[in-house]
């Protein structure tokens, strides 16, 4: 950490303040000489002090940019090598991606799938968690109880967005939920995919809904037998990844980095497990070039 001269400096003009008035009182009840002398003495040891903190804030300074430069080439030796290593390795698969939260890497998703020669079928962003309190109007063909609660109504458009996702179907009801802004989609629902992506982790803890809206999404994936892949970035305030792997899927928490983008690539191709930096997870990458079976 660098440190705040300004912080310092501050703090020396206190010092320096309180020694004036203590020179005021002590004058009256010592010799002046003595008290120029001490404050003298004072005041050059505290010009000692400020001279070493300036230059050793200078060095650290020196130092965190170097750090940072050096990190700006590994960064970009990491993007210029991921399409060399991820190249072919998810040939002819489609997937599709699903946001419960709009985490702004699902673009990047989709050319890290290209590269690896994946078919990205669909895009789905879920906004705001569902949230209706704003009167948004809810699909009358969904025949909706009075006496349902929000959490239960949550869940209940969560498993129609699936259901569109995997079959196409729910037309009228995924085109109100787009119309209304409680999902954002691109490409084509319907179409056959071996696997889907769910980018979960919350900024926000009032935003969520983990057990009304990802629990049950990736239960009906699974129960439809496609393979689905937990992940979320690596600045998340709230973390899913512990919700995901309960469940027995793969999950990756740093997906908005290279290695987390990596990761993801070699655990499709078929090295589960739980990857990233985080707690929770059990390594930063899989094996590369061995697939194995079964979740660590």
């Amino acid at each position: 950490m660098i440190i705040d001269l300004k912080y310092h400096i501050a703090s020396l003009v206190a010092v320096f303040l309180a020694l004036g008035i203590g020179i005021l009182i002590g004058s009256t009840m010592l010799g002046s000489d003595t008290i120029v002398k001490t404050q003298k003495q004072m005041t050059d040891n505290l010009g000692q002090q400020l001279e070493i903190l300036r230059e050793e804030n200078e060095a650290i300074e020196t130092r965190a940019n170097k750090l940072e430069y050096n990190n700006n080439i590994l960064n970009e030796y990491e993007k210029e090598v991921l399409p060399l290593l991820v190249a072919n390795r998810l040939s002819g698969q489609k997937v599709a991606i699903l946001e419960t939260h709009s985490s702004g890497v699902s673009d990047n998703l989709k050319n890290i799938f290209k590269l690896a020669g994946a078919e990205v079928t669909s895009v789905t962003t879920i906004t705001d968690g569902f949230d209706f309190s704003n009167d948004k109007k809810l699909p009358a063909s969904l025949n909706l109880t009075p006496d349902l609660d929000q959490d239960k109504i949550t869940e209940i458009l969560a498993k129609n967005v699936a259901i569109g996702i995997l079959s196409g179907q729910n037309n009228e009801i995924i085109n109100n939920l787009i119309e209304n802004e409680f999902i954002k989609t691109e490409g084509t629902y319907g179409q056959p995919i071996n696997a889907i992506v769910i980018i979960g982790g919350s900024r926000d803890e009032h935003m969520v809904k983990l057990a009304d809206i990802d629990l049950p999404l990736i239960d009906y994936f699974k129960e439809s037998n496609i393979n689905v892949y937990g992940v979320e970035t690596s600045e998340v305030e709230i973390s899913y990844m512990k919700d995901y792997q309960k469940k027995q899927i793969s999950t990756v928490d740093n997906i908005d980095t290279v290695p987390g983008q990596m990761a993801l690539i070699l655990a499709m191709q078929g090295n589960p497990g739980h990857y990233g930096i985080k707690d929770t997870a059990q390594d930063l990458l899989p094996p590369l070039g061995v697939a194995q079976n079964g979740i660590k």
